[in-house]
């Protein structure tokens, strides 16, 4: 539970792999001079869907897995599908993730490098540094995608052997397979 400015608190569960989230008034909101909390206000915070005690169940695909470490997802990765949208034949976006929390890769034209965290499912890039080439379409534009999703990304999956790099609402960005 993150508290935010006006007394709401933001909640982050990792359900099955997904990310789940729910914002709550931490503080009951006035509504006299007094404080006195006004009518109907919570007074607590309530669990993201599918967290703990929440009857809501997980919508996340049944043989899907939450990478634990870095080393679950070490190795070298080729995307697939990028925003939903599929690769351009011909143009490689890949990812090589170390145990040591080091990412490198290419985006289709350039080549960028930094750091990631992981820790169950929650996955997060640093700063991440790139060349600056200018390249023909497609894969200018291929490689913008990309980039662009890789900013994003706030968790992980690993589904049918494939690594699914999710959004903070556990929604896929990039499905990657092995190399």
């Amino acid at each position: 539970m993150r508290n935010l400015a006006g007394g709401l608190a933001l909640a982050v569960a990792l359900a099955a792999g997904g990310v789940s989230l729910a914002a709550a008034q931490t503080t009951p909101p006035s509504d006299d001079a007094g404080g006195a909390p006004a009518a109907g206000a919570p007074s607590e915070a309530t669990p993201a869907p599918g967290a703990a005690g929440d009857a809501t169940p997980a919508t996340e695909p049944s043989d899907a897995t939450i990478p634990a470490d870095p080393a679950a997802v070490a190795g070298q990765w080729i995307a697939e599908d990028i925003g939903g949208e599929p690769t351009t034949e011909g143009v490689v976006s890949w990812l090589k993730l170390t145990k040591q929390g080091r990412a490198q890769g290419q985006g289709g034209c350039n080549g960028y490098s930094g750091s990631f965290t992981l820790e169950n499912g929650a996955l997060g890039f640093g700063p991440l540094a790139s060349t600056r080439r200018a390249c023909p379409e497609p894969q200018m534009s291929q490689e913008d995608r990309y980039f662009t999703v890789l900013r994003d990304v706030k968790g992980a999956r690993i589904e049918d052997g494939k690594l699914v790099l999710l959004d903070l609402r556990g929604d896929p960005l990039v499905t990657l397979h092995r190399k």
